[in-house]
C-alpha cells in the first residue's frame, strides 16, 4: 500500500466522521470541503514561522552580552551623585554629637533579610550589581526563548498531525460509543 499524502486538493483527514442521522451531508464540490483542511494546515504553519522570526529576533538580543553603554553612563553618573551625598552627609554626621541607640533582635533580622542575594544593597555602587543582574537575566531569557522555540516547534508539529489524522473527529466519536455503550 502507498503510505505517502496526496497533496492536491482536497485534502482529507486519515479519519473523518461520518454524515449520518440529523447531520447535513457533505457536498464534496464546496469550496470549504476542497480547502478548509489545506488552509488551516497553512494558517498554522505560517503563525507558526512568523513568531519564529520573533523569537529569532529576541534570542540575538538575549545573546548580546555587553551592558548597555548608554545605561552605563547614567548608572555611573548616580552612583557617583550617591557616593559625593554620602561624603558629605558623613562629614555632617561627625560634626553633630554622636547619638547612640538601641538596636533590638528586629532591627538585626531586618539587617540580614536585606542582604538577601536577589535585593540590591544599597551602600554598594549600583552599577555592578545592574551588570551582575543584566548577565543573570540575559542568559535567563535566552534559556526560556530556547525553551519556548522548541516547545513551539512540538505544539505545531502536534496539531498538523491532529488535523491531517483526524484526532479530535476519533476521539468524539470514541467519547459518543463509550457513552452510548457505558450509559
Amino acid at each position: 500500500t502507498n503510505h505517502t499524502m496526496d497533496l492536491n486538493l482536497p485534502w482529507i483527514p486519515q479519519y473523518s466522521q461520518d454524515a449520518t442521522g440529523d447531520s447535513p451531508s457533505v457536498d464534496k464540490e464546496s469550496v470549504y470541503y476542497v480547502w478548509s483542511l489545506a488552509l488551516t494546515v497553512i494558517f498554522t504553519v505560517s503563525v507558526y514561522l512568523f513568531e519564529g522570526l520573533l523569537d529569532d529576533r529576541q534570542k540575538r538580543a538575549y545573546q548580546k552580552t555587553t551592558f548597555p553603554r548608554e545605561l552605563e553612563a547614567t548608572v555611573a553618573e548616580i552612583d557617583r551623585e550617591r557616593l559625593a551625598k554620602s561624603k558629605s552627609t558623613d562629614s555632617d554626621n561627625n560634626n553633630s554629637k554622636p547619638t547612640t541607640t538601641l538596636q533590638s533582635d528586629d532591627d538585626d533580622k531586618t539587617k540580614k533579610d536585606d542582604n538577601d542575594d536577589t535585593k540590591s544593597d544599597l551602600s554598594k555602587p549600583l552599577l555592578p550589581q545592574l551588570k551582575d543582574k543584566f548577565k543573570k537575566s540575559q542568559q535567563y531569557g535566552l534559556d526560556k526563548i530556547n525553551f519556548g522555540m522548541i516547545a513551539s516547534t512540538y505544539d505545531t508539529l502536534e496539531g498538523v498531525a491532529f488535523l491531517l489524522l483526524g484526532f479530535m473527529p476519533y476521539t468524539w466519536d470514541l467519547a459518543a460509543q463509550m457513552g452510548h455503550d457505558w450509559f
